[in-house]
């Protein structure tokens, strides 16, 4: 009987993965003019809104093109690909070339000086002392059209007082009204004095006498858009007032012979996220 002989398998030859394919000529030629048309629309921008959108697009454009692509190494090669990375490097030199002629960007306002805030924040500091006392006057010092207080000049000053004797409810309807005395714990009522520069509150003491309390309904913002429409130059600071007959609005440069006094009501509807 024949004993056959068990042979060992064939090895399988190994296949190598294929690169995926690189972009056909006609689309690479495509991708450069793209590329080229990119750097001439940044290197004609003049402002930062200009070089910020065709920033935007090219990172847009290039994602698309490495998705379609496969890889970022397979969108160009050789001499494309060279030129290719020149084209980028030179488009976001003329930005940066832009930026750096440019002004500084002006820094967002600080909400440590908008002026609803501090404002918020006398109450608080003054309440924390005797809870009943009321803002009896209110002054912004150097004010910005945004609602903030100036940061070099900028003040809120809030004198608190005491609030007018509730009614007697047993007083029959149209008898006088009783004045009386303010009472010996409110003999010293505080004039709350913000700063931006030091960032700093100081009080003072003064005699509390009752008064009308104040809430106004406007905010700085509000009386300031109100005051630009009425032709106040809005890059200017300004001094506003708050009492029971409404807004003061005071612009006063005495070297510049500039003077722009208004008068507003406080008529606004509620905006409590306004500075």
């Amino acid at each position: 009987m024949a004993v056959g002989c068990k042979r060992d398998p064939a090895p399988v030859p190994e296949v190598e993965s294929a690169p995926p394919p690189a972009v056909a000529p006609a689309s690479r030629r495509g991708a450069l003019e793209h590329l080229r048309e990119t750097k001439r629309r940044m290197c004609a921008c003049a402002d930062r809104a200009c070089t910020d959108g065709v920033r935007d697009e090219l990172t847009a454009w290039v994602d698309r093109q490495i998705e379609a692509a496969g890889s970022a190494t397979t969108m160009f090669a050789g001499a494309d690909l060279r030129e290719s990375e020149d084209l980028v490097r030179d488009t976001f030199a003329c930005e940066d070339a832009l930026h750096a002629k440019l002004p500084p960007e002006p820094a967002a306002p600080s909400p440590a000086l908008a002026t609803t805030a501090l404002l918020a924040a006398a109450r608080e500091q003054a309440q924390t002392q005797k809870p009943h006392l009321a803002a009896a006057a209110i002054e912004y010092r150097y004010a910005r059209a945004d609602g903030t207080l100036d940061p070099a000049y900028g003040e809120l000053r809030v004198e608190f007082r005491a609030p007018p004797p509730g009614d007697d409810a047993s007083r029959p309807v149209g008898a006088p009204v009783r004045e009386h005395a303010p009472e010996s714990a409110d003999a010293d009522c505080p004039t709350w004095t913000f700063t931006a520069r030091t960032g700093a509150w100081e009080a003072e003491l003064g005699a509390c006498m009752p008064t009308v309390a104040l809430a106004p309904r406007c905010t700085v913002a509000q009386v300031w858009h109100r005051a630009i429409a009425a032709g106040a130059p809005k890059d200017a600071l300004a001094t506003l007032a708050f009492s029971t007959a409404g807004w003061r609005f005071l612009i006063e440069d005495k070297p510049r012979r500039i003077e722009i006094v208004k008068t507003f009501a406080d008529d606004c509807a509620p905006a409590a996220t306004s500075p």
